[in-house]
């Protein structure tokens, strides 16, 4: 148990790496704060799913990929805000399917997209004015596949569509310029 506290303060980050990797359960615990990101990634892929929540807000993307990765679907919903777009990848591709309307107005294509693809048939009309073809044509390819949704998506088409208008200046006002 001394030698194991040693090993936790060696300054050689691939020591700690291989204690992480020899620890189980509960004794990984010391390791979720350890300054080198490696060994917190080796502790949160072999620590019990239930301790996972205690990692979740850590501050490196990669560490919290993993916690995503791994950490118990119904605990995602609060992953889905992460600031990574990589961490908001990993909870698109795992979170239940009826929470997957909160990344459907994502920053990430990649997001909304593995959202979109995963996401009920009759949820998928908010991704029919996404700001990417890719998400739109998916969105509109799956609704299409529902006899009853391809109605209203025919309907939805034949809406007009709002254009913004931008004030064009005139000569004077460029010449003002």
């Amino acid at each position: 148990l001394e030698f194991r506290r040693v090993l936790f303060r060696s300054p050689d980050s691939r020591v700690r790496v291989a204690l992480a990797a020899r620890l189980q359960g509960k004794e990984l615990l010391p390791l979720i704060s350890d300054p080198e990101y490696m060994v917190r990634i080796t502790a949160v892929r072999k620590m019990p799913t239930e301790l996972l929540p205690l990692v979740r807000h850590d501050p490196d993307p990669e560490v919290r990929a993993w916690v995503a990765r791994r950490i118990d679907p119904r605990a995602l919903a609060d992953m889905a805000f992460d600031t990574d777009a990589l961490v908001r990848r990993e909870v698109a591709s795992r979170i239940p399917l009826h929470q997957l309307s909160l990344l459907a107005m994502d920053s990430d294509m990649l997001v909304r997209f593995t959202a979109a693809e995963r996401i009920a048939e009759e949820e998928l009309f908010a991704f029919l004015n996404d700001s990417e073809a890719e998400v739109r044509d998916l969105a509109r390819e799956r609704i299409a596949k529902i006899p009853s949704l391809a109605q209203q998506l025919a309907s939805h088409d034949r809406r007009p569509v709002m254009v913004r208008i931008h004030p064009v200046a005139s000569k004077s006002e460029e010449t003002e310029r």
